[in-house]
């Protein structure tokens, strides 16, 4: 920076060598310190008469080029994450919760599939108490109505039950 100055005004010393001083080792202004020649022309005479750099400007690009991988965030982006509006990867969180969700979802299908075995169990244990009891009935007080019924009933229950 301060050979920049001296080249572009001979006659005068750099008047901020105090604040260079204090921003010289910012990142923001590494690549001043590194590249000094920073424009498409330098002057090559006392006279004023440029020439073009083209050599120059290959060894800028490819400073350049390192240079934007470890830059600073610019001033709009500082103020975006300093008021908490910086941009958030949407898709980690939405992806997290799907997750979540999905797991709390086969959970409670487990859990659901636990009480209807239950239910079916004490169905099967209800249905076969029952049929039990109408088995083991005391038929001699029955009608000849009601010993029929009984007798067919008697043959649902065992044909259900592989009973000879």
């Amino acid at each position: 920076m301060r050979l920049n100055w001296k080249n572009a005004h001979k006659k005068r010393e750099f008047p901020y060598t105090h604040v260079w001083e204090m921003v010289k080792d910012e990142p923001k202004w590494a690549a001043q310190v590194g590249t000094q020649n920073a424009s498409k022309k330098t002057k090559t005479s006392d006279s004023g008469a440029y020439t073009s750099s083209s050599h120059h400007d290959q060894e800028d690009n490819t400073h350049e080029g390192n240079e934007s991988e470890s830059r600073p965030i610019g001033q709009k982006a500082a103020k975006r994450k300093m008021r908490g509006k910086e941009k958030k990867d949407v898709n980690e969180p939405v992806a997290e919760e799907f997750d979540n969700r999905w797991k709390r979802l086969e959970e409670l299908q487990a859990q659901k599939l636990v009480v209807l075995n239950q239910i079916k169990n004490k169905a099967k244990d209800d249905t076969l108490r029952a049929d039990y009891e109408i088995m083991m009935k005391d038929t001699s007080k029955m009608s000849d109505q009601q010993l029929i019924i009984h007798n067919h009933m008697c043959s649902i229950i065992k044909a259900r039950h592989d009973i000879p």
